[in-house]
């Protein structure tokens, strides 16, 4: 999304000369609030299991993007933006916790090797994949493939991962 971010906002607005401003706002806005989230997750994981957690944000941040697709203003852009941040944040703390749960400690460092280099390949075909999608497809399409990803994700999670435990 972020390369594009700046793009759809001016479709958005025009030709402002405050782009740049508004895109850093919703930009810091939704780390604000992904970073709220990632830091509540604790508390949140102790009244639901972090499986529920990590397949509702999923779902939830796929229908936040969904909303960013059809946003006709900048103001339920950044709206929408922050809300699917809050979502992130609650996914990667969810996530690392059923990791702790599912994988004998001795494995463990291998699969967050293998987690986090996951991330680092998503930092790199995310934007590559969405500037194509964005060039091809129109400035929308990012928020649509974006949102269809988190409702497969949600779908996998759900079908694939077991209910972790302390036990195991």
């Amino acid at each position: 999304i972020a390369p594009v971010l700046p793009l759809y906002i001016q479709s958005l607005v025009g030709d402002s000369g405050y782009v740049a401003t508004i895109s850093g706002i919703i930009i810091a806005t939704a780390g604000l609030t992904s970073s709220v989230s990632s830091a509540s997750m604790g508390r949140l994981g102790k009244r639901f299991s972090h499986r529920a957690i990590l397949i509702t944000a999923a779902v939830f941040a796929s229908f936040f993007f969904v909303l960013q697709a059809l946003s006709s203003t900048v103001l339920s852009l950044g709206a929408f933006r922050a809300l699917s941040g809050f979502c992130l944040g609650a996914m990667i703390p969810s996530a690392n916790t059923i990791i702790t749960f599912l994988i004998p400690p001795e494995k463990r460092g291998v699969a967050y090797g293998v987690t986090t280099g996951a991330g680092l390949m998503g930092n790199v075909i995310g934007p590559l994949s969405g500037g194509f999608f964005a060039l091809y497809f129109g400035l929308p399409t990012v928020f649509w493939v974006t949102a269809i990803l988190f409702m497969l994700t949600a779908f996998w999670v759900a079908r694939q991962v077991k209910e972790p435990s302390a036990n195991n």
